[in-house]
């Protein structure tokens, strides 16, 4: 008996209420929507991966794609546009403006009563433009700071504050780029949810150092959500 190829829809009823993201098969990010199954690809190797399901989550950012944005606090940074990583969305530099202090951008999101306990994660796609390391710190509502330090020479990331049980995970894409993630507990306290993020040119633990106002990182797609673990990337411009 010969064997007859099938579209996915000729063989399986998939409904979905919402949309969703992907990586199609030129490696790049594309939105589907609602009903549409996210058959998805390896962004390096080009080869599918399957259906992919997750479960619900939101994207608690505002212009996830938009440091330059009033939404993202600037310390002592710059952020510009910088073509776009490989997934084709729209990357930024981000530069630490020259001279000794805190470098550093970031959101706090305000939902402060309603993330007593629970489990949140971080995800941005970063590439060395300049300086080869990128810190990625949270906070945990009780002046504790979760904080991973990325290699992006050696395309390793190290714990550097396991605060909130924090755990790291970094995964290569194409052209130097990585998808970096921390995820942590937050715990009970007045201190709301937020991510203090910088390139920066050592392993160092701070976000204070001395930097020569060209030196950077490119970024790009940053996600924070509740759940122990990191989910395929939700666009977000005005509101989460």
């Amino acid at each position: 008996m010969a064997l007859v190829e099938k579209a996915f829809g000729d063989i399986i009823t998939f409904t979905r209420s919402s949309g969703g993201g992907r990586i199609n098969a030129l490696g790049q990010y594309e939105w589907v929507g609602n009903d549409v199954p996210r058959l998805t690809y390896d962004p390096v190797t080009l080869q599918p991966l399957g259906l992919l399901i997750e479960e619900q989550r939101t994207n608690l950012l505002t212009r996830s794609s938009n440091v330059a944005d009033v939404a993202w606090s600037k310390a002592a940074c710059t952020a510009s546009p910088a073509g776009s990583s490989p997934w084709g969305l729209p990357a930024e530099k981000i530069t630490p403006v020259a001279g000794a202090g805190n470098h550093f951008y970031g959101q706090t999101a305000g939902f402060a009563g309603a993330v007593d306990n629970g489990v949140f994660s971080l995800s941005i796609c970063i590439k060395a433009d300049g300086y080869n390391h990128f810190h990625i710190q949270g906070k945990t509502k009780s002046d504790l700071y979760p904080a991973a330090n990325v290699d992006l020479a050696a395309g390793t990331i190290t714990l550097l504050n396991a605060s909130g049980s924090a755990t790291a995970s970094i995964e290569p894409l194409s052209g130097g780029w990585y998808l970096c993630s921390l995820s942590w507990s937050v715990l009970t306290g007045a201190q709301p949810l937020g991510l203090f993020l910088t390139p920066k040119p050592t392993a160092m633990s701070s976000v204070s150092f001395t930097a020569d106002g060209v030196s950077g990182a490119l970024v790009s797609g940053h996600q924070l959500e509740a759940g122990a673990f990191p989910t395929s990337y939700i666009p977000t411009v005005a509101s989460q």
